[in-house]
């Protein structure tokens, strides 16, 4: 059983930086909902969220400032998140992020709709981004 979500969001800050940010994941600080990253090898990494769980991911693409995507999986589903970045002008990038999980499980299905929220982990997300990227525009 299939769940998407998709955001947009056009971010103030060139896509060099954006892009930086993003697909660093040695610097997961300003990741409210991460523990941490467990970087296995140059294509794939965990990540272990506070209060507990822990996604795999192998990156599929990474396209400097254009594509960056990956499959991921854990105990309730498998997936892809795919991120497009678009410069709007030298000080303005628009990002698009998709999630597609597939949910075995029908019952974990139904339940994800109230305990597994993308819209508002994207929303999240995107709401650290930002922070992560202003506060390092301030220095």
């Amino acid at each position: 059983m299939k769940r998407t979500s998709t955001v947009t969001q056009v971010l103030p800050y060139p896509i060099d930086e954006v892009w930086a940010v993003v697909t660093d994941n040695s610097d997961y600080t300003w990741r409210s909902d991460v523990e941490k990253i467990e970087q296995v090898d140059e294509k794939t990494f965990i990540e272990h969220y506070k209060g507990g769980g822990a996604t795999h991911f192998t990156i599929t693409k990474k396209e400097r400032n254009k594509r960056y995507t990956f499959s991921m999986k854990n105990k309730q589903f498998i997936g892809d998140w795919i991120g497009v970045f678009t410069a709007l002008s030298p000080e303005t990038t628009q990002i698009v992020f998709t999630e597609e999980l597939i949910i075995k499980n029908p019952f974990i299905w139904a339940v994800s709709f109230f305990a597994l929220n993308l819209k508002k982990i994207q929303t999240r997300y995107l709401s650290d981004l930002e922070k992560k990227i202003a506060s390092h525009k301030l220095r």
